[in-house]
């Protein structure tokens, strides 16, 4: 026997994947085999703490420490447990942080190229529309920010592209192509660097080394929902999640408008715990479980005042609506996400269908089944249970990274 092989342990690169919500921040330890499926060996995820009286500067901090927490369980808890069990030695080797609203932003758009006669187009040509229009953006922000007499502190993290058609019709590699007219649709992330920065210092307490990509979360959905529902071209995905509700309109396959409003769960919560003078948690208690909170006089409060509230946010939904139709028209069928309050929000969902399509016009809103992307993907014994939107997320990287 080779002597220092007996003393020598297998490896195995782990990778970090964190997504950071308005509700909270959930991260999982995860194996991307390159014959096999991604394995998440373990999961945390944490509630980011939230009031009756709020901004976005407690918001951060309350989000922070809860990525704080996350990051500290999984890599000086779960790892090391890990490691333990089998004498393999795992390290994380990159870290890939999922940012959804509001601690991003994300920009759609289409351009579209005409040519004279036949021209041969390939990817140094979408580069460049893509390096072209990062430009133009960045511009505006500068702009914007002289004119506020604020700090510059944009950072563009990501340019993910849609759909690319040539003389019409979609194409998914593009090298060497003759043609007359050129469509790239993509969408433009941007986020604060003085928050990826807050964010690298809470990382750096317990790691060292790694490698760092950024994401936005909505869009890792919205590809692994797409690539789950092929065969749909036209759809409405709305999340009703933490702070904000978010609105995606996919069209031809590709998204084409991408908007929120300041209303989720947590604001309903809010509002509820204010006007009744509840404590807040037991307001949110009782949306996430559904009307089944034991205090039946609290119970009784609430139902009476969320008609009230409910409406409120029906009426911004169907607002942001309007302003989404007056540049295209909105998809029939509607996937809702949300963990909170399912029912009130699908009926509520209902009625703004209702508003936007016409009373006589059929409709669909749908719960997507993520059973698929499960069957993807494996997760450990030891995890517990690993919320839908983390498979969704290790579904569409695998995808990414392959």
């Amino acid at each position: 026997m080779n002597f220092t092989r007996f003393f020598s342990h297998p490896k195995e690169e782990l990778t970090l994947i964190l997504d950071i919500q308005s509700e909270n921040v959930s991260g999982a330890l995860v194996s991307f085999s390159n014959d096999g499926k991604p394995m998440i060996m373990a999961y945390q995820k944490d509630d980011i703490a939230f009031r009756k009286l709020t901004d976005s500067k407690f918001l951060t901090k309350a989000m922070l420490a809860s990525l704080e927490s996350v990051v500290n369980t999984l890599i000086m808890v779960n790892l090391p447990k890990l490691n333990h069990a089998d004498g393999v030695r795992r390290k994380v080797r990159s870290t890939h942080l999922l940012l959804a609203p509001p601690w991003c932003m994300s920009q759609s758009k289409t351009v579209t190229l005409h040519y004279d006669k036949p021209t041969d187009v390939g990817k140094k040509e979408i580069d460049r529309v893509l390096a072209d229009q990062k430009k133009v953006l960045e511009d505006e922000y500068k702009k914007s920010s002289e004119a506020d007499q604020s700090t510059y502190d944009v950072t563009f993290f990501e340019q993910k592209v849609l759909d690319i058609q040539c003389n019409g019709y979609s194409i998914k590699n593009i090298e060497s192509v003759s043609v007359t007219n050129l469509s790239v649709s993509f969408v433009t992330s941007i986020t604060s660097s003085f928050f990826l920065e807050q964010i690298k210092v809470v990382l750096d307490k317990f790691m060292h080394g790694y490698k760092e990509y950024v994401h936005s979360s909505v869009l890792l959905e919205y590809t692994s929902l797409r690539d789950i529902y092929h065969s749909m071209n036209e759809y409405v995905l709305i999340r009703t999640l933490g702070e904000l509700t978010d609105i995606i309109i996919i069209k031809n396959g590709s998204c084409v408008n991408i908007a929120s409003f300041p209303c989720g769960s947590h604001t309903i919560a809010r509002k509820i715990a204010r006007k009744l003078q509840l404590p807040t948690h037991n307001a949110y208690i009782y949306l996430k479980t559904g009307h089944q909170q034991s205090d039946i006089k609290i119970d009784g409060k609430i139902s009476h005042y969320m008609d009230n509230v409910i409406k409120a946010w029906e009426s911004l939904c169907v607002d942001t609506f309007k302003t989404i139709e007056q540049s295209t028209t909105i998809p029939r069928t509607w996937f809702h996400i949300g963990t909170e309050a399912q029912d009130i929000f699908l009926t509520s969902l209902k009625n703004a269908a209702e508003k936007i399509h016409g009373g006589g016009m059929e409709f669909t809103i749908i719960t997507p089944d993520v059973s698929s992307a499960k069957e993807d993907v494996a997760s450990s014994s030891s995890c517990g249970t690993v919320s839908d939107r983390m498979y969704l997320h290790v579904r569409s990287l695998e995808h990414l990274l392959s």
